[in-house]
């Protein structure tokens, strides 16, 4: 059986509060807006970088109406220098009319999938879900346990695989998370 890596496990949560943050600027109409960016290091792993890359598109690029092409310009920003050089080494090479919004959120996925460390991170990821090493502890309130869970799911959905998303349609594995959920609030809650 050949041994496969992990991208991120239930007891190891990312805290946020350690992060370090990178200050961006930009002039519009002549009213200068800042933000501050996470930036992602290498010992973040990918849901560091999944949490670098949705504060920085989904909030922080919005907020300052960056166009496609500043996204481009400025993701480098958000990365150490280890991500930084994959990243540069990835997009020196495209050409110039082929920066668009969907080739970054592809070149995005690229990225994501390097620190995933797996041809399949999504069916790893989901596998690690159905086993013992994610049943709530004792330590964790159920709620705590809930959110964590609720992360990884948002999380394996976001990575490349063969397995299906977890959502509505996939109701085999919502079932049976669902039941897990419902012994806990059980025993616990």
């Amino acid at each position: 059986m050949v041994n496969v890596q992990l991208c991120v496990k239930y007891e190891s949560k990312l805290n946020i509060s350690k992060i370090k943050e990178v200050k961006m600027d930009k002039t519009e109409n002549g009213v200068k807006r800042s933000k501050y960016f996470p930036q992602f290091t290498a010992s973040m792993g990918v849901e560091g970088l999944i949490h670098v890359v949705d504060c920085y598109f989904n909030k922080n690029a919005t907020k300052l109406n960056f166009t496609t092409a500043e996204k481009w310009a400025n993701f480098d920003e958000v990365l150490d220098s280890v991500a930084e050089s994959k990243w540069t080494a990835r997009i020196t090479n495209i050409a110039p009319q082929a920066p668009t919004k969907n080739r970054l959120k592809s070149e995005i996925k690229w990225l994501i999938g390097s620190y995933a460390e797996s041809d399949n991170p999504r069916d790893v990821l989901i596998e690690y879900l159905k086993g013992p090493s994610c049943k709530k502890t004792f330590s964790k309130s159920p709620q705590e346990h809930a959110d964590r869970m609720e992360v990884l799911i948002r999380m394996a959905n976001r990575l490349d695989g063969t397995a299906p998303n977890i959502d509505d349609s996939n109701t085999k594995f919502s079932r049976r998370l669902a039941n897990r959920l419902l012994e806990i609030w059980k025993c616990c809650g």
